[in-house]
């Protein structure tokens, strides 16, 4: 049963991260407290209880009594309102020990397996300022102009913003000159409602303004863009997906020595450093190939880790359910003169194979992890060699659960740190079958 008060206040102190952005505490009988507000662990904290349930409460944080020796002062001026990240206030050594945590926690908890072999976690060069990719909502001044926003914290309203710090100052910058093309263009002005930013590690980059609806013909589309824009395309928000109406929507990357193209509105790790670590983390686990071995990629993307896999000699196979991706994955392929054969299968429903036990078989799901099927169909191959890369601990237990009574032997768990700043964190598994 759950009970609303507004007026049951409490002292507690904050033992830990929780999701969405949100402080894990113990009132006196134990119970776990969900706390909203400005609070880090370690901090005592007055806070207000505004639902009761019965396992745990939600409360938000009324004021600091004394604070954890890891806080910090956010760097950013829109922290306490802007949606985008969590953890400024907290200083980068404690929040690398708690993402180091939160991976244990869910081996040893959930997954149940225990004494899991987990590396150190691997922190990011850069606290702020790493992400290659960003999105800007669009709001208005008090003129009428599009100015950039985030969404605020729990909420659709906007918060006006000048920059945001996970991104480069250069790609700030570039932010602005998009805005200014559409500040000049009346009807673009009128329609538009985000700009989508990606940033090559060559200083280049690639921008997507989305609209409500379609311009009325390709007219009213800037032509005219700085040299550093590599690629400027104008898209349509179509539930359930986003429908490109003109222009370029590629950019070219280059990480550890593979070459990438990338379409704007494709997935690729936000973290151009970390990503480029991972790459190398697999390469050191596959080692060269043997006899021409087998081995799957599976929710392959753009190929990113087909490409290692096809330069170390094995035969790929690489399974992707979105068309785009399947096309990214081919094409990258081709540019990096490798042989990987990308097929379109919607995973959710599972895959065939046939040919034998791969050697080695790469998962990179979504954030909900394998679907049931998928994971029959996974278990089916008797692989060899599984690498199961995660970016949420808690659907990475329910899978790995599942691995560990299928026969799959844990070798290495190796969290990275791609996201600064927030709850997140990646998880690199490598599982081996006798």
């Amino acid at each position: 049963m759950t009970t609303d008060s507004d007026s049951q206040t409490q002292t507690v102190t904050i033992v830990d991260l929780a999701d969405k952005g949100k402080r894990l505490g113990r009132l006196p009988n134990g119970m776990a407290v969900f706390v909203e507000g400005d609070s880090v662990p370690g901090d005592t904290v007055e806070i207000r209880i505004h639902k009761s349930k019965k396992n745990f409460a939600e409360a938000t944080c009324l004021r600091v009594i004394e604070p954890s020796p890891d806080r910090v002062e956010p760097p950013c001026p829109y922290f306490k309102a802007c949606g985008g990240c969590s953890n400024q206030n907290l200083s980068y050594a404690a929040q690398l020990k708690l993402k180091q945590k939160r991976v244990e926690d869910a081996f040893v908890r959930l997954a149940g397996i225990a004494n899991p072999p987990i590396s150190e976690i691997i922190g990011s060069s850069k606290e702020l300022g790493y992400r290659n990719r960003i999105t800007f909502k669009l709001g208005h001044d008090k003129e009428g102009q599009r100015v950039a926003a985030m969404h605020r914290v729990g909420s659709r309203e906007l918060v006006i913003i000048e920059a945001c710090m996970l991104g480069s100052e250069a790609l700030n910058k570039a932010m602005k000159v998009v805005l200014r093309n559409i500040n000049e263009n009346q009807i673009l002005r009128s329609r538009a409602t985000s700009i989508q930013l990606r940033e090559s590690s060559n200083g280049r980059f690639a921008a997507q303004i989305i609209v409500q609806e379609a311009l009325p013909d390709g007219s009213h589309f800037p032509q005219s863009w700085p040299a550093q824009f590599e690629a400027v395309s104008l898209a349509q928000e179509r539930a359930p997906h986003r429908v490109h109406l003109v222009g370029n929507g590629v950019i070219d990357e280059e990480i550890v020595g593979y070459r990438f193209q990338l379409p704007l509105d494709g997935f690729f790790q936000v973290n151009t450093e970390q990503c480029g670590n991972m790459i190398q983390w697999m390469e050191k686990k596959i080692g060269t190939s043997k006899e021409d071995a087998r081995s799957l990629d599976l929710f392959c993307g753009c190929a990113t880790f087909s490409l290692p896999l096809a330069k170390a000699g094995y035969r790929v196979m690489a399974l992707e359910g979105n068309k785009a991706a399947v096309k990214s994955a081919s094409v990258n392929a081709k540019l990096n003169k490798l042989k990987v054969n990308a097929h379109m299968q919607d995973l959710r429903k599972g895959f065939y194979y046939q040919g034998g036990a791969p050697e080695w078989v790469v998962v990179d799901p979504p954030r909900n992890g394998v679907h049931e099927p998928c994971m029959a169909s996974l278990i089916k191959t008797a692989a060899k060699n599984i690498l199961y890369i995660s970016c949420d601990p808690a659907t990475l237990a329910r899978d790995s659960k599942l691995l560990a009574e299928a026969g799959w032997k844990l070798v290495e768990v190796q969290p990275m740190d791609l996201f600064p700043q927030t709850d997140h964190v990646e998880v690199l598994t490598h599982w081996s079958r006798g």
